[in-house]
C-alpha cells in the first residue's frame, strides 16, 4: 500500500496592499507544498482567521491596519501555537526583526526579496530552520535588504499613487502596478 499523499501546508496571508497580496498568492499557487486558505488585509482579521482555520503558516506584514502584524503575531501565537509565523514586510530595522523573533516568528522576509526568497524561507521554516532576509544580525546570515525598494510607475487606478514598499518587488519582476 502506498503512503497517503501529503497535503499542502495551509497558509494564511495577511497583507494590506491587494496587488502585492495577489503577487504572493500567485507565487504560492505555483507550488504543491503550500496552499493559501485565506487572505486578510488587517491584523484583527488575521487573528480571527487564524483562530478558525488553524493554518500551518501565517504570513504577516508588520504594517497592517487596525492591529499591526507584531501585535497580531502575539495573539496568533497564543491561539495557534503550532502555526509557523513568517513576517513578509518592508521593515528592515533590527528592532522589528528582534521583536518578531522574540514573539516566536520562524521567518522574516523583506518584501523586496519575496520573489527570490519567500519559497526558500517557507521550506527552511518547514524543516525547522529560522530564515531572515535582512541585514546581518547576531546569529543570522541574512541578505542585506535596502530600507526602501526602487520606485516604479504609479498605479493609474489609484489616482497615480502606489506604495513604494510593494512597488519595488513588482518593478523588479515586470509586474509593477500601472506598467503596460
Amino acid at each position: 500500500m502506498l503512503p497517503p499523499k501529503k497535503l499542502a501546508n495551509t497558509v494564511l496571508l495577511a497583507e494590506d496592499f491587494a496587488p502585492f497580496r495577489a503577487f504572493i498568492r500567485s507565487l504560492l499557487d505555483d507550488t504543491t507544498n503550500f496552499q493559501v486558505v485565506a487572505e486578510v488585509s488587517d491584523g484583527l482579521n488575521a487573528i480571527d482567521k487564524s483562530r478558525h482555520l488553524q493554518p500551518d503558516f501565517v504570513l504577516l506584514d508588520i504594517g497592517l491596519p487596525r492591529l499591526n502584524g507584531l501585535q497580531a503575531a502575539k495573539h496568533i501565537r497564543s491561539l495557534v501555537p503550532s502555526a509557523k509565523i513568517v513576517f513578509l514586510t518592508q521593515e528592515t530595522d533590527s528592532d522589528s526583526v528582534n521583536e518578531a523573533r522574540r514573539l516566536g516568528a520562524s521567518g522574516y522576509v523583506c518584501k523586496l526579496h519575496a520573489a527570490e526568497k519567500l519559497l526558500e524561507a517557507l521550506e527552511a521554516v518547514l524543516e525547522g530552520y529560522p530564515f531572515i532576509t535582512v541585514a546581518r544580525l547576531t546569529g543570522t546570515n541574512g541578505v542585506l535588504c535596502p530600507a526602501r525598494p526602487p520606485l516604479c510607475a504609479p498605479d493609474p487606478h489609484n489616482g497615480g499613487q502606489h506604495e513604494d514598499r510593494e512597488a519595488g518587488v513588482f518593478s523588479r519582476h515586470g509586474r509593477c502596478p500601472g506598467r503596460t
